[in-house]
């Protein structure tokens, strides 16, 4: 086949190989952003899961927070557990959805903002809020301007702010 391009005078080009070399390159930086922001999530879950289950018992947190996934999962489909495009447990964050990245923080944030409220009428839980901002320094060090950029300093001042 090259004998006959080559006879022939045919010209072959790269033009496609390089556009999908360049598509390749924004693709793994934008996995590598998602792989990054679920990190962040999953300490700031964890971080508030243990908050809320030292003086409570195992499992009270995951619960209410499944509860405000349930309550939250119309505005945000990927939230809702039957379509398990999200799960939370047993310390890991897992997500297969395809939502923008600020529409995961905002639907993350709002759960987050429901379990945190909801938590903190029970016994056990009263001081939560109060709890919490000690709790989230070690986030704060950890992850800084990024609790705000996800909407969580808007979502729970009183345990994010400032």
């Amino acid at each position: 086949m090259i004998q006959v391009a080559a006879s022939e005078g045919a010209v072959f080009t790269v033009h496609g190989a390089q556009i999908a070399a360049q598509e390749t390159e924004p693709a793994a930086a934008a996995g590598q952003d998602r792989q990054e922001q679920l990190g962040v999530w999953q300490d700031v879950l964890k971080t508030i899961e243990t908050s809320v289950d030292t003086p409570t018992k195992a499992g009270t947190f995951v619960t209410a927070f499944k509860r405000a996934c349930i309550d939250q999962a119309d505005a945000y489909p990927f939230l809702d557990p039957f379509a398990a495009e999200f799960e939370y447990r047993d310390g890991q964050v897992r997500y297969d959805g395809q939502a923008a990245g600020a529409e995961l923080n905002q639907g993350l944030s709002r759960c987050l903002a429901l379990c945190v409220r909801a938590l903190t009428g029970q016994p056990g839980t009263r001081d939560l809020p109060a709890r919490l901002s000690l709790a989230i320094g070690g986030l704060k060090k950890r992850h800084g301007a990024r609790l705000a950029d996800y909407g969580l300093t808007e979502a729970l001042p009183d345990v994010f702010g400032p």
